[in-house]
């Protein structure tokens, strides 16, 4: 922020401690909340992709288990034959 914004902070503002560099304890600070965040969200992204697929197998399992509850093996069309 401090890179990017000061430029544009008007001069009576300068002094202002929210705009002041941050110290090294901060940066050091910032930077490693940023990487904790960074790898939580890829796990939780990763266990997200692996719910979405076995919710999807259910599903396919489910689907599957339907057609064939509704057409059982004794009511399928018979082939037909000539008498």
């Amino acid at each position: 922020m401090f890179q990017s914004i000061r430029p544009y902070v008007p001069d009576e503002f300068r002094d202002d401690p929210m705009y002041a560099k941050p110290s090294e304890r901060q940066q050091e600070k910032a930077k490693t909340a940023k990487q904790v965040r960074r790898t939580q969200r890829a796990a939780m992204a990763v266990a997200a992709k692996r719910n979405q697929d076995q919710q999807g197998k259910r599903e396919r399992r489910r689907l599957r288990e339907d057609t064939r509850s509704k057409t059982p093996h004794s009511q399928a069309k018979k082939r037909k034959t000539t008498e």
